[in-house]
């Protein structure tokens, strides 16, 4: 499940919803809208560095495969 407020998203476990596996701090990302893409773009890629997850968004993760196997 996640939780997204103006100034923070939060990711958590969807096995104890009590545990957060992710809180990110967006109040310094500017609004996304139809003139600032580029700014935009830059901030959130920034912002995906700084928490080591920008293979999400680029091509250097694979993905798993759609069957396991046991």
């Amino acid at each position: 499940m996640s939780e997204s407020t103006a100034e923070r998203t939060s990711v958590f476990n969807t096995q104890d919803p009590q545990s957060t596996l992710l809180s990110v701090n967006m109040s310094s990302v500017t609004k996304l809208t139809t003139v600032n893409y580029l700014m935009w773009s830059r901030q959130v890629r920034a912002l995906l560095e700084g928490h080591e997850l920008q293979h999400f968004i680029d091509d250097t993760n694979t993905a798993p495969s759609q069957t396991v196997v046991v």
